[in-house]
């Protein structure tokens, strides 16, 4: 689970909607600007992983683990510039990916060469 610091709440999580989408192999990304004038200099992140991935709720709970415990690290957590609002969503192919796949896939996206 991520820091309190760290968790996209829901009323935050609205603000996605107009977001911009990044597509990767197994991975999409929505990400924003954190324009919360309260906002600390931490970005904000949430994992989904649908149904569609997984019927199981084991298997969709391991997914969003690996994930987190990839996305905990503050490379990702801490955001140099501005802080952004990170939802990332899993395709059904990311269903065996590994921490360091994980971690290659989603260090190389445009959203955290940004921050």
């Amino acid at each position: 689970m991520f820091k309190k610091e760290n968790r996209l709440t829901s009323t935050l999580f609205k603000l996605l909607e107009d977001a911009k989408l990044l597509h990767t192999k197994n991975f999409y990304i929505k990400y924003t600007e954190n324009l919360n004038p309260k906002a600390t200099n931490k970005n904000k992140i949430a994992t989904v992983v649908p149904k569609k991935v997984s019927k199981s709720a084991v298997e969709r709970n391991k997914i969003k683990k690996r994930i987190i415990n990839v996305l905990n690290h503050p490379y990702f957590t801490d955001a140099k510039n501005k802080p952004m609002l990170i939802a990332i969503y899993t395709k059904k192919s990311a269903q065996n990916l590994m921490q360091e796949d994980i971690r290659q896939e989603l260090s190389c996206t445009q959203v955290f060469h940004s921050l």
